[in-house]
């Protein structure tokens, strides 16, 4: 008798839908979920999609261990999109000095376009306003700038601290001075330094990088769910 249909007394046979026998494919499709669970980040989608594909393929064969490769897959592959989307937020470690730096390099930003504002007034026009907020701005990024834990950054990219301090900050200084007298020469000076620190900023920018991403990691599905 085939165990896998009953038959009737009126001769009509009806399948037994429920898988049947264990095989390569739901095997596969179940160890790979298993394992995409460990693995963060791109490589752990593709391996979670590969269960997915196998556990398709062992479903369609009615292979045992099909369904739940593919469930444990689709988890894996939902958790690590959203975390791709920024909806689930990376992990921080030991990270205060470089989100306070990242604070300090936002704040800059708001100097950067209150000086391309105060630069478009045509010459002979009302300015204290522009300059008033430029002066904040440059005040705001001074005090975010000062709270940077640099000897901490300097620590894991040598030179950081030297830049920061004697550049970033103290071009930031002589900016402010410039623009509250006015004085050119001042102002000058300060955005040479700036410009020193832009320079220096651009060059190790994938150093900083890297020292971001081993700040701000993105841990696999069971790391996250384990606090490990």
């Amino acid at each position: 008798m085939n165990p896998d249909s009953v038959t009737f007394p009126e001769g009509r046979i009806i399948e037994n839908k429920e898988d049947t026998k264990f095989g390569p494919l739901g095997t596969g499709a179940l160890a790979l979920g298993i394992i995409s669970v460990f693995i963060p980040g791109l490589y752990g989608m593709a391996v979670a999609f590969g269960a997915a594909v196998l556990g398709y393929f062992g479903f369609r064969k009615r292979e045992r261990l099909s369904k739940q490769g593919v469930i444990l897959a689709g988890i894996v592959l939902i958790f690590l999109n959203l975390q791709g989307m920024g909806i689930i937020p990376p992990r921080t470690r030991d990270n205060g000095a470089l989100d306070q730096y990242a604070r300090a390099i936002r704040s800059s930003w708001k100097v950067f376009h209150a000086v391309k504002a105060l630069n478009a007034i045509p010459p002979g026009k009302e300015r204290n306003e522009k300059t008033k907020r430029l002066l904040d701005a440059i005040d705001e990024t001074i005090t975010e700038a000062r709270k940077v834990q640099v000897d901490t950054l300097d620590a894991h990219m040598p030179g950081f601290a030297k830049h920061f301090r004697d550049n970033f900050i103290e071009g930031l200084r002589h900016l402010k001075a410039g623009y509250a007298k006015p004085d050119q020469a001042e102002q000058t000076k300060g955005g040479l330094l700036l410009d020193k620190w832009g320079k220096w900023s651009r060059k190790n920018r994938q150093a900083l990088k890297k020292l971001w991403k081993q700040g701000h990691e993105s841990p696999s599905l069971f790391r996250t769910m384990t606090g490990v």
